[in-house]
């Protein structure tokens, strides 16, 4: 009875103490501060690092948030605060989480710098983390070299940052404050980020020699070469970190050039006629081996296909993709993108609505003031876009609402759409998939160097940018609030009519 007793006792200690052992990987924390209330962060999917690649938590009434990963292998994982718009950021930490072991990350919005604390084991491995060099892009962080002519410098100086920072990982490794795994990734990922650095001042350097003849040499050329010289690319771990594409990509630019000799007028040549997507999943698919070719397209098509330039060429290549690769776990990011695409092309079929007005002879129109005598005696919200303009678009989904502020008070709202970068048939399909009603104007080079002229700042001008013009004509606020910020529109409004 004694020994029954004893082996009781042990079975319930141990029901216990699994119970105390999450299944997953665990992340909590709070948001303090004026935030969107959710938190963003990416998904470790099939032990991959990308941005994209991402999900959505809300937060509680207090600001509290949890995540729950079920993750086998060490991995990052980036905890992003977004800004309203969805597509930029307010701050983010990145961490190293490891199978079944919990996290605390704070964030304090109401801080001049956006603080955020972390609570773990491996709490200062994770603050050091943070603090090593993590550009947006690998272009941000190469800045410092693409006027440096010496090559022996670049490559020098970039292989002397990476030693620095693997030095303070590893010093922290031999005092035992975080895993070798830990230490291993950051190492891998260090290794990754600063190769691709050497790799895109050489990309660079190769497009300004258009422009600037002799900066791309041939010791420029050799270093490039060198960037994949080694295993990183075949190192069944490459795309574990968040510089793993970047590498990738890069290397793929090394290779398209190289098969023209470098002739950036040959290789422009080669493919004028070429759909600009296609061209890069064929250039994939014969540079690649098979395993990185699903995990490279769904990232390339992902960042693409947030651009919403709903090229029509997505919907064949993504039903290759999904031929290939019938259980993708990337797909799920996908589809949602893709069926925006099929529902461009459909509506692109239809007639526009009635509510929908063109300016008369808008290409014609060369000057701000000849395009305002169109509207004398109506008041005017100008929303000034790009077909290619991410955040433009992005404002679009608050039209409806921007409607009920503005009919009431009569006024008009003209879309001026910049026609340099933006092509002329796209546009008006855009009008008819986002359904802006209005009045609409493709700006010629005149009138966009004009309305530059007027509101830019020396020469320099961003998009979107909201106008409100009075019933004379007059400017009364030549950077009017975004319809995504209806209450501030709401008052300038009432002060300006």
């Amino acid at each position: 009875m004694k020994l029954f007793k004893i082996s009781l006792l042990a079975i319930i200690s141990l029901i216990l103490s699994c119970k105390d052992k999450p299944e997953n990987t665990i992340i909590t924390g709070k948001v303090m501060g004026d935030f969107p209330k959710k938190v963003q962060y990416t998904i470790p999917t099939n032990n991959t690092s990308y941005l994209g690649f991402r999900e959505t938590v809300t937060t509680d009434s207090l600001g509290q948030y949890k995540i729950s990963l079920p993750i086998e292998k060490v991995s990052f994982v980036k905890i992003i605060i977004p800004k309203e718009d969805g597509l930029f950021q307010i701050t983010n930490a990145t961490l190293v989480v490891e199978p079944r072991k919990k996290y605390e990350v704070n964030f304090n919005l109401d801080a001049p710098d956006k603080t955020y604390d972390i609570n773990a084991e491996n709490q200062i491995a994770q603050y050091t983390l943070n603090q090593l060099p993590n550009p947006e892009h690998p272009e941000i962080g190469a800045i410092p070299f693409y006027r440096d002519s010496i090559t022996t410098n670049i490559t020098a100086t970039i292989d002397s940052l990476q030693n620095v920072d693997i030095k303070k990982m590893k010093a922290l490794y031999e005092k035992d404050s975080l895993s070798s795994s830990f230490f291993d990734l950051v190492k891998l990922d260090r290794t990754y980020y600063y190769t691709a650095l050497k790799g895109t001042v050489a990309f660079v350097k190769f497009i300004m020699n258009e422009r600037e003849k002799g900066v791309f040499t041939d010791e420029v050329k050799t270093m490039w070469q060198s960037c994949f010289d080694n295993d990183l690319l075949s190192r069944p771990d490459f795309q574990n970190t968040f510089w793993g594409f970047s590498l990738l990509e890069n290397y793929l630019y090394y290779k398209r050039y190289e098969a023209v000799d470098f002739d950036a007028e040959k290789f422009k040549t080669s493919t004028k006629d070429v759909p600009y997507i296609s061209h890069r999943i064929s250039e994939a698919k014969k540079y690649l081996p098979k395993d990185r070719l699903e995990f490279y397209e769904a990232a390339f098509l992902y960042r693409e296909l947030l651009q919403k330039n709903y090229q029509k060429e997505f919907i064949s290549i993504y039903n290759e993709f999904d031929f290939a690769y019938p259980s993708s776990s990337y797909s799920q990011y996908l589809e949602p993108l893709i069926d925006s695409v099929v529902d461009f092309h459909k509506k692109a079929e239809q007639q526009f609505s009635k509510a929908v007005k063109f300016v008369n002879n808008y290409k014609e129109i060369n000057t701000f003031s000849d395009l305002l005598a169109q509207f004398k005696g109506k008041k005017i919200y100008i929303d000034i876009w790009g077909t290619w303009c991410g955040p433009c678009k992005k404002e679009f989904q608050h039209k409806n609402d921007l409607k009920k502020l503005l009919k009431p008070k009569n006024i008009e709202t003209l879309y001026i759409c910049e026609g340099r970068s933006s092509k002329e048939n796209n546009w008006k399909n855009m009008i008819k998939f986002y359904d802006l009603e209005g009045y609409h104007i493709m700006a010629n080079e005149k009138l966009l160097a004009d309305i530059i002229k007027i509101f830019g700042n020396n020469g320099s001008f961003y998009y979107p940018r909201y106008i409100l013009i009075d019933a004379n004509g007059k400017t009364i606020k030549s950077t009017a609030a975004k319809p995504s910020e209806l209450s501030a529109l709401k008052q300038q409004i009432e002060e300006a009519f």
